[in-house]
């Protein structure tokens, strides 16, 4: 059994076990509590059962991490997630999130300890990677930033469109070529460069889930 399945199986007993609890007349004054753990619970299923319908077409061999928000030292540049007992992950390893329509490379494993990993993410200044936009050649930049980040060296005179989709670039040698980074949000002539910012099309306070894959 996958590990994206093993976690919705153990999701879907625990919300069954609250409900019946809270369905019992020992529940009383825990009766709020319990359904606002629910609720978590159903959220995380929700999340779980995406990367289940995924994990075999698109995402690369992983595991599925919990995101901690409330214990990251530094959100949302770096979130604090749990990789879950058996999983094992090290620095560099890639991070994924899911939105609407396609799976975005979110940011890098920074470091670990036992079973909780920090993700150095999209929005932090230190990221960098080589990128490229749909449909061209020319390699640029993408620098991290909250709350958009940044594609840089893009020269005065390329035509770029906003919802143009950026990607990455195998010229680094720190990712893969070819995963989706986000879209053009905005564009404004800078000089001999313009200054494009991106969109990475989801919002950090909802992440339940990554998606770490060994790089």
């Amino acid at each position: 059994m996958s590990s994206a399945v093993s976690e919705v199986v153990t999701a879907v007993k625990t919300v069954g076990r609250r409900e019946t609890y809270l369905r019992s007349a020992g529940a009383g004054a825990f009766a709020p509590a319990l359904r606002r753990e629910i609720e978590r619970y159903r959220r995380r299923v929700a999340a779980l059962e995406s990367f289940y319908a995924l994990e075999s077409k698109t995402l690369p061999p992983g595991f599925p991490a919990r995101v901690l928000r409330t214990s990251a030292r530094n959100f949302p540049a770096e979130f604090l997630v749990e990789i879950g007992e058996g999983n094992r992950t090290a620095p560099g390893d890639l991070a994924f999130a899911l939105t609407a329509d396609t799976v975005l490379l979110l940011g890098t494993v920074e470091e670990t300890a036992e079973n909780l990993a920090v993700i150095r993410t999209q929005w932090s200044e230190r990221t960098r990677w080589a990128a490229r936009v749909e449909g061209g050649e020319e390699e640029y930049v993408f620098r991290g930033g909250w709350p958009s980040p940044e594609l840089l060296f893009v020269p005065a005179h390329r035509l770029l469109s906003r919802e143009t989709k950026v990607f990455t670039s195998s010229a680094s040698g720190f990712v893969p070529g070819g995963l989706f980074l986000g879209t053009v949000k905005e564009i404004e002539a800078a000089g001999i460069f313009q200054k494009v910012l991106l969109a990475p099309r989801l919002s950090p306070q909802v992440l339940e889930y990554l998606w770490v894959s060994r790089r």
